[in-house]
């Protein structure tokens, strides 16, 4: 059997307090969760995050335990950039329940919204109403 990977194709990834980067690659179990990948340790963000060929395609915030916030996604985005991580193709996808997104195969489903990962670190914050600017998830 193949081993599947976890949503939209992508891998489940967590940040530790330290800013040490860990990605599950392939998904084996069924049911694994981002706590698991630091046996349960505080982090700074979590979430989905799909590499092809070396290079960052999408990543998300898309945690129901540790449930990051835009600061955090920035974090990680200034961490990768540091690991001289090129991310000026790459999106950042914020769950967004009050309308749908044509993302198309290869990205996550009709309730993410994209924004350009290098715009969001320099707004440090994403488009739309102010009381959603620092939320990865909306609705």
């Amino acid at each position: 059997m193949t081993p599947k990977r976890s949503e939209f194709g992508g891998s489940l990834y967590v940040m530790n307090r330290k800013r040490a980067i860990y990605v599950y690659g392939r998904q084996k179990e069924k049911g694994l969760k981002h706590s698991s990948l630091l046996a349960g340790a505080g982090v700074l963000c979590a979430g989905t995050i799909l590499i092809e060929n070396g290079d960052v395609k999408w990543i998300t915030g898309r945690s129901g335990h540790y449930k990051p916030k835009v600061e955090h996604l920035v974090s990680l985005l200034l961490r990768l950039k540091l690991y001289q991580v090129d991310l000026k193709n790459a999106l950042v996808f914020r769950e967004n329940f009050t309308k749908t997104f044509n993302n198309g195969k290869g990205y996550p489903g009709k309730y993410f919204e994209p924004c350009e990962a290098l715009d969001l670190v320099s707004d440090r914050a994403l488009p739309g109403p102010k009381e959603y600017s620092n939320s990865m998830r909306v609705g």
